[in-house]
Order: C-alpha cells, then sequence, then structure tokens
C-alpha cells in the first residue's frame, strides 16, 4: 500500500522548485513564464487533490474534532496559498516585489508541507482504517487529474496501491 504523503511532499517539493525559479535575480522572462505557469497548474492540481482527499474522509466517516480541526486548516492553507498566488500574479514579473511575493509562497508553502507531514497525514493515518487510508492517494491522485481536465486512464498511480 502506498502512501499518500508521498505524492502531497513530491507536489510540494515541485512547486517550491518552480517558485525557485520565480525568486531568482537572473531568471529569464523566458523561465519566469514557465515557472509561473508552473505554480499555477501546480497549485490547482495539488488543491483540487487535496480536495477530493478530505472529501473522500469526511463522506466516508465521521472523523473527531481534531480530524475536522487538521482537514480546516489544510484548506484554509490552501486559500492563503491561492491568495498569495494572486498576488504574485499583480507583481511586475521578475521585479523585487515579484519575487519577495514568490518568496512568501515558497514560505508558504513550505509550512504547509512540514504541518502535513507532522500533523494531518498522522492523524489521518490513526484514525482512518487501514483501507480507506490507502485509497486517500487514489482520490488524491482522481483529484489533481480533473483540475486539469484530464481523464485517468488507469487508477494506478506511482506511488500508489494498484
Amino acid at each position: 500500500m502506498g502512501d499518500v504523503l508521498v505524492l502531497l511532499r513530491r507536489d510540494h517539493a515541485e512547486l517550491r522548485g518552480a517558485l525557485g525559479v520565480l525568486v531568482a535575480a537572473d531568471a529569464s522572462d523566458h523561465e519566469l513564464g514557465d515557472a509561473l505557469e508552473a505554480v499555477r497548474l501546480g497549485l490547482l492540481s495539488h488543491t483540487s487533490g487535496e480536495g477530493w482527499l478530505i472529501d473522500a474522509v469526511l463522506d466516508e466517516v465521521h472523523p473527531s474534532a481534531i480530524v475536522y480541526l487538521l482537514c480546516s486548516q489544510v484548506l484554509a492553507a490552501h486559500f492563503a496559498q491561492e491568495a498569495a498566488l494572486a498576488a504574485l500574479e499583480q507583481a511586475r514579473r521578475g521585479d523585487q516585489t515579484f519575487r519577495e511575493r514568490a518568496a512568501h509562497l515558497a514560505d508558504l508553502i513550505q509550512d504547509h508541507d512540514k504541518h502535513e507531514a507532522r500533523c494531518v497525514i498522522p492523524a489521518l493515518r490513526d484514525y482512518l482504517s487501514r483501507e480507506l487510508y490507502g485509497e486517500l492517494c487514489r482520490s488524491y491522485s482522481i483529484g489533481r487529474l480533473r483540475a486539469l481536465g484530464t481523464i485517468p486512464l488507469t487508477l494506478g498511480t506511482p506511488g500508489c496501491r494498484s
């Protein structure tokens, strides 16, 4: 059985990598454009995937108050990240304000990654049945694919059980 944390952390790392390009003072306009598009799509697919994951948890079981709290914190983090992305897109590409806003978004994603790894995922592992926890990979992957407008050809995903 795979662990959804592997998928979440991969997405967070990819987002931080693209944001690293946006922070770089020597990035070309073409590199900035590509990296900004990667952040837009990456954040969209990630937040959608986690939305599906949270829906799967809340639809299947009536979790404890702490699980509800942790799920609401994930959603709040996504709202903050989306607001930071909107602010980043308002700045002139490549200037100091743009780089500062990209660094801020990278910090938000880093904090989100740590929170999920230290609090959210361990709580889900403890609270959910082994089978339901194992299905979170599938829910997350389907949510990501739907956000990107793709249809899953197979429900198996690297890092998840097939």
